[in-house]
């Protein structure tokens, strides 16, 4: 998957990888990320994998996730994309018994800078003390 048009800065990404038709009860999965140029090749060999491991999720109905536990059933990720950069995900099978790729769900949140949070931080006290005050 490749994702142009971020605005450059810092963010939050969460990849949720898995064969949801599979009921093997661990079928693990390699995500790989990368920040660059957009072009219409993506190569991933060189990077190094984030597991997502899915231990104990077997599917089908009954079995919905009711908490997300990092490494077992997403992963979370930050990366820095500077102006014209594209976000590049890929994923594939871990385990040797499903070598396929599932991408199931891609969220990214843009991280606050910190002098913004700052600012927010400082208007929400200015708020406060004048409510106090009078």
């Amino acid at each position: 998957m490749s994702l142009s048009g971020l605005a450059a800065g810092s963010y939050q990404v969460y990849v949720m990888a898995r064969n949801t038709n599979s009921n093997i009860a661990s079928n693990p999965k390699n995500i790989y990320a990368s920040v660059g140029a957009a072009s219409g090749t993506f190569d991933f060999s060189l990077l190094t994998a984030m597991n997502q491991s899915n231990v104990g999720y077997a599917s089908g109905p009954g079995s919905p996730y009711n908490t997300f536990v990092n490494g077992e059933n997403y992963v979370e990720f930050t990366v820095t994309i500077t102006e014209g950069q594209t976000l590049y995900l890929a994923v594939d099978g871990a385990s040797g018994i499903d070598n396929r790729g599932f991408l199931n769900m891609v969220q990214v949140v843009a991280v606050p800078e910190p002098a913004s949070a700052l600012l927010s931080a400082a208007a929400g006290f200015l708020v406060v003390f004048r409510r106090r005050k009078c």
